[in-house]
């Protein structure tokens, strides 16, 4: 895909593609890096412990993955899917927090600390793939120098409407 198209399209592929990173029916034989949903959650699990939300931002009450591919079959995961959807979550809550345009300094601050550790997590090492690796440092560069209408948009299309616990999004 030319750059140009992926500036259109990127934004959705950005994130959304690690929520695609990947899940596979046992039919596909997920080989020996296919984990089970338990073993995504717990995965999950451990990563949450390691990752501060953002204010008025609570970690879901249940997580659970699909346990069944479309043909029926057992679900499998890649080692680490798990630990990449923590992360996005994590990521999307502190992308809302940075948006919010009544964000007072200390607290863009304390957002912008939080988003340039994206660059050492299992999202960001492991599943930005290299081709998206340069529009992702662009959402990310550009909204840490004050320009937020591409973080606007990834927050947009690639983040809850509302995190868990009911407390909205601002």
């Amino acid at each position: 895909m030319t750059s140009s198209l992926r500036g259109a399209a990127g934004v959705v592929a950005l994130l959304g593609a690690t929520a695609a990173v990947t899940g596979c029916s046992s039919s596909d034989r997920g080989g020996a890096e296919a984990v089970t949903p338990a073993s995504a959650v717990r995965e999950y699990h451990a990563e949450q412990v390691h990752l501060e939300l953002a204010p008025r931002w609570a970690w879901p009450e249940h997580v659970a993955f699909a346990t069944s591919g479309p043909d029926g079959a057992p679900m499998l995961y890649q080692r680490g899917y798990g630990t990449t959807q923590a992360d996005h979550y994590w990521y999307c809550s502190w992308e809302s927090r940075m948006v919010r345009s009544d964000l007072g300094a200390s607290s863009r601050a304390r957002a912008t600390e939080q988003l340039r550790a994206v660059r050492s997590t299992h999202l960001y090492v492991e599943d930005v793939i290299a081709v998206d690796r340069p529009y992702f440092n662009r959402v990310l560069d550009t909204a840490l120098a004050g320009d937020l209408r591409l973080m606007r948009r990834d927050v947009r299309l690639n983040c809850p409407a509302q995190p868990s616990g009911g407390a909205g999004r601002t």
